[in-house]
């Protein structure tokens, strides 16, 4: 089986045995729902890159949903541009407002390189791909909205893998 393959199933996995907890959760206690369960926050140096703006959704006490996006360009001898769109699932150790988690997701990443240094007639280069994020951390919901995290991660792509850590901060509502 591909690589790339592989992975996305396992992703797909991670994210099947969270609904199942999640639905479990929900059937031992129904009445229960998570405190702020909605979150928007910016990461910086984690799933996106260099930052990333994030939103997520509790779908019960010990699972949340995310999608975040991220695009960023800078030039120096060439202009370099990139877009990334996180999707991820967060596995908290525990209900509570300070707590440890595990995260699973996959990084839609477009980039594009164009010649600016008058050398190469303005030759542009582009390229998608798919990379996993794998990774864990404690995070710090408050019950007044404030919420931190912290994470290192490991990026899997076709090119390697690579670790790296984020810090988030934000509003959980």
């Amino acid at each position: 089986m591909p690589t790339k393959l592989r992975l996305i199933s396992t992703i797909v996995l991670l994210a099947a045995l969270g609904s199942a907890r999640a639905y479990a959760d929900q059937q031992t206690s129904p009445s229960s729902s998570p405190v702020n369960p909605n979150a928007i926050s910016i990461e910086l140096l984690g799933r996106g890159g260099l930052y990333s703006i994030d939103f997520d959704h509790m779908i019960s006490n010990t699972v949340a949903l995310g999608i975040g996006f991220s695009s960023w360009s800078f030039t120096f001898i060439d202009t370099e541009s990139v877009l990334i769109i996180p999707i991820y699932a967060n596995f908290y150790s525990s209900p509570d407002t300070s707590r440890f988690f595990l995260t699973a997701g996959i990084d839609f990443i477009h980039a594009s390189v164009t010649d600016s240094s008058g050398f190469g007639d303005g030759l542009s280069f582009t390229g998608s791909g798919v990379g996993a994020m794998l990774g864990g951390g404690y995070e710090f919901r408050g019950t007044g909205g404030f919420l931190f995290r912290a994470a290192p991660y490991l990026a899997l792509g076709s090119g390697g893998a690579a670790v790296t850590g984020g810090l988030s901060f934000g509003y959980a509502f």
